[in-house]
């Protein structure tokens, strides 16, 4: 649980911009990304948004580049409110985690009793890490992001203006660690500060695990939605989520989705 005076740092980070570090962590950190991070980005979202069958991994180079060039147009636009951001894993979480993973392959690590006590080792490392005062490098790897952005309802002109979270992904390897929970949790921090008092998202009806991760921390259904593709392709329909940030601590301990 994040203690009130790591919530009111993260507060001055965000309300002063000060550092493009929005949320610290022990096991990643959640900064503001800038145009030296989209082909990484770009990358990242092909691999997580894209099937990987062979005769499709031919066109991901296509569909990086124009995900890259979307993403460098909406950065460099400078719109406001807007924020792309990533969580990115230190390097010397890094290190140890390539330990674990050689340890894995050669079978070091071959019961559940071994591997709990490996994690407890990168925990404990992490921890006094965190104590010397880590620094926050620039270049540790991206392992998830997710853009938040002030919309207006195309469907009429006096429709209120609303938050929007989209392109939410995580590396298919840092899954289930909570690295969405706290981009999302991110997110709630700026819709706050714009001074909204509800947040945004759509999820594909049958993506049972994104579902599960929304509901748990406070996402509910606002509308059911259905286009052609629907009708025609058979394709899921969108749900448009809200989640009310007014009276809710949106920082909360760290979920095993995402």
């Amino acid at each position: 649980m994040l203690t009130d005076i790591t919530l009111f740092r993260l507060w001055e980070n965000i309300q002063t911009i000060k550092h493009n570090v929005i949320l610290d962590t022990p096991s990643f950190f959640v900064r503001t990304a800038s145009v030296n991070d989209v082909r990484e980005l770009a990358n990242l979202l092909t691999l997580s948004f894209y099937s990987h069958e062979k005769w499709m991994e031919i066109l991901h180079p296509v569909l990086s580049f124009g995900i890259r060039e979307d993403l460098r147009t909406r950065m460099q636009a400078k719109r406001q409110p807007y924020a792309c951001l990533v969580a990115c894993y230190p390097k010397e979480l890094e290190a140890i985690d390539s330990d674990l993973k050689q340890a894995s392959k050669k079978h070091i690590i071959s019961s559940k009793k071994s591997m709990a006590e490996a994690a407890e080792v990168m925990t404990n490392s992490t921890e006094s890490s965190s104590k010397t005062g880590r620094v926050i490098d620039r270049m540790a790897p991206i392992v998830g992001t997710v853009e938040v952005s002030v919309k207006r309802s195309p469907f009429s002109f006096f429709s209120p203006d609303y938050v929007y979270i989209s392109n939410l992904a995580t590396h298919p390897y840092y899954r289930r660690q909570g690295v969405a929970q706290h981009l999302l949790e991110a997110c709630e921090l700026f819709a706050k500060r714009w001074g909204f008092r509800e947040i945004y998202l759509h999820v594909l009806e049958n993506n049972d695990r994104a579902r599960c991760l929304y509901q748990k921390l406070g996402y509910t259904i606002k509308q059911s939605e259905s286009g052609l593709s629907t009708w025609l392709m058979g394709q899921p329909k969108q749900l448009l989520l809200v989640k009310s940030l007014v009276g809710h601590n949106s920082l909360t301990v760290a979920s095993d989705e995402g």
